[in-house]
């Protein structure tokens, strides 16, 4: 007869991700930190990303669509690239499923807009803010204050104001275009490899046509199945893991040899 099984298990602790564009050559981020863990010290802080483009709002807003379904529900997204720091620009939160998502009002959250539980508030009571507010750090005086109070379990009506989705400052749209024959999309995000990151996902294709890839003047004939599939220095196109057409450099960085690969459409035709 199997013994049952009594191991307890630790209770995960509540967590707040961080993703910006202050890089770590400065203490910006260890400054958040700071504020969060003096106002709620048990939390759990997990640094995603602070190396997006400076001012990149796009490639935030794609990366945290990439990468926050990967967390546990509850866990509270906090994404600070804000190039309308100090303007009155609003402070936005969004609410899906039990998760929070705070950012500025400036597009970063607009993929939320089309989730058809969500719930948007802005945050107007500045007595959650530091006492002090500076005009160029607002991840400090303002968004750190605000992710603490969410992780100590604050009443969000009392804090924030629920807005409808049509007061949301939206991003510009970059959808897939698709027709009979082909799939047109852009780049929109290049990693810490130089490999190009496309919004085309594989269920945007035929998986039984084979096709031709044309950015610009290049093209590429088909998919690998590996980097190491072409030669060094060789141009490639692979599904990464977030199942994203890429365009890479087998041993190289794709973005040196496109640097305006932003520009750029890309298109797979059959």
């Amino acid at each position: 007869m199997n013994a049952r099984n009594d191991r307890a298990y630790p209770m995960i602790k509540q967590i707040i991700t961080l993703t910006t564009d202050f890089g770590t050559r400065d203490g910006f981020v260890g400054v958040m930190h700071g504020i969060i863990l003096g106002k709620a010290p048990h939390v759990h802080i997990i640094d995603l990303t602070h190396k997006i483009p400076a001012h990149d709002v796009r490639a935030a807003s794609f990366l945290l669509q990439a990468h926050t379904p990967f967390f546990p529900k509850q866990t509270i997204h906090v994404a600070v690239v804000d190039p309308g720091v100090g303007s009155d620009r609003a402070v936005l939160l969004a609410e899906l499923h039990g998760s929070y998502f705070l950012a500025p009002d400036n597009g970063l959250l607009s993929f939320l807009i089309d989730q058809p539980n969500v719930n948007f508030y802005r945050a107007q009571k500045k007595e959650y803010w530091l006492p002090q507010v500076s005009q160029t750090f607002h991840g400090r005086d303002i968004f750190a204050p605000l992710a603490a109070q969410l992780a100590n379990g604050c009443d969000v009506n009392e804090i924030f104001t629920e807005v409808a989705k049509n007061e949301i400052v939206p991003l510009e749209k970059i959808s897939v275009t698709k027709s009979p024959n082909s799939v047109r999309g852009l780049f929109v995000h290049y990693d810490r490899f130089g490999n190009l990151i496309t919004n085309i996902r594989r269920e945007d294709l035929h998986a039984d046509k084979e096709f031709i890839i044309q950015f610009g003047n290049t093209k590429i004939n088909g998919l690998s199945s590996s980097y190491a599939e072409k030669k060094r220095g060789e141009l490639l196109a692979i599904f990464n893991s977030f199942s994203l057409l890429e365009i890479a450099v087998n041993h190289g960085r794709a973005v040196e040899f496109f640097p305006n690969y932003s520009e750029l459409e890309i298109t797979l035709s059959w």
